[in-house]
């Protein structure tokens, strides 16, 4: 993917002794200009959501969480 840079930040918060919050976000910079805006907007942040919300559900599997809500895809935006 033609980036220029791309930084991705998770982040976990305790809501109480049974439950936790993760949230992921990426700041990304595309190459080529007005082009790299149009790749990004069409290619680049669906291909980063599903990505995250993979992860996401990844970690709450492996936490053991199958009773949890399921991840809202708004706190994956790209």
């Amino acid at each position: 993917m033609p980036l220029r840079s791309a930084t991705a930040t998770l982040s976990v918060r305790a809501i109480d002794n049974q439950r936790s919050e993760a949230a992921m976000t990426v700041d990304m910079t595309m190459k080529f200009g007005l082009l790299g805006v149009v790749m990004e907007i069409l290619m680049a942040r669906p291909t980063m959501k599903r990505t995250m919300v993979s992860i996401l559900d990844g970690l709450d599997q492996f936490a053991g969480a199958s009773a949890a809500p399921p991840v809202e895809t708004a706190a994956a935006t790209a």
